[in-house]
């Protein structure tokens, strides 16, 4: 039976049963390249975010894009 101390766990899942993955938000650039929102990031691509986005999704306010359309060199 689930007490109150077990129902607002400071870690997730993945943390409880050790699996390897990131907090943060991949964010995939137009070129192919990519960030995360989480300092210091494990890496290791989109399989082991949660949350996956395009720029298009982030919009102007990514910084390789300008007016919303990808920054051209």
């Amino acid at each position: 039976m689930r007490t109150p101390s077990t129902l607002h766990r400071t870690e997730c899942r993945d943390c409880i049963d050790g699996f390897e993955h990131c907090h943060g938000t991949y964010v995939l650039h137009d070129d192919g390249t990519w960030e995360c929102t989480e300092p210091g990031c494990v890496g290791g691509g989109a399989v082991l975010h949660l949350w996956v986005v395009s720029c298009v999704e982030v919009g102007a306010q990514c910084l390789c894009r300008v007016d919303g359309y990808a920054a051209t060199a």
